[in-house]
């Protein structure tokens, strides 16, 4: 499930994995704050320090409307949830190791060029 919360930084909005829920996450400018769990299912904000203290730690009735973003708003949220990583390099490696295996098999066997007869 994506999470949006305001980056503490400029305000804009930035969407962010459950996972990353109490880790360091950057904004579309590159500046880094932590998103934290207000409460018991009570939302997530951004915040500066992982502790929560400072500028970016909501109070009161207005923290829930600037702490989570609605998706009827205009503005599209920065993806800070990462890029999918490809398969390919991990698949082309256990090709090359497969293939070495079966060339060497060959070549040792009895019907390859070298026997040990």
């Amino acid at each position: 499930m994506e999470i949006v919360v305001k980056s503490p930084h400029n305000g804009r909005p930035v969407k962010v994995r459950e996972q990353d829920v109490g880790r360091a996450v950057r904004d579309d400018e590159g500046h880094i704050f932590y998103v934290l769990a207000r409460g018991a299912k009570d939302g997530y904000f951004g915040s500066m320090t992982r502790g929560g203290s400072g500028p970016g730690r909501p109070e009161g009735a207005t923290a829930k409307a600037s702490v989570v973003q609605e998706a009827s708003d205009t503005t599209v949220p920065h993806d800070a949830t990462g890029k999918d990583r490809s398969k390919l390099p991990a698949g082309l490696l256990i090709m090359i190791v497969l293939g070495t295996a079966a060339a060497l098999a060959y070549l040792f066997s009895p019907y390859g060029p070298f026997r040990f007869d």
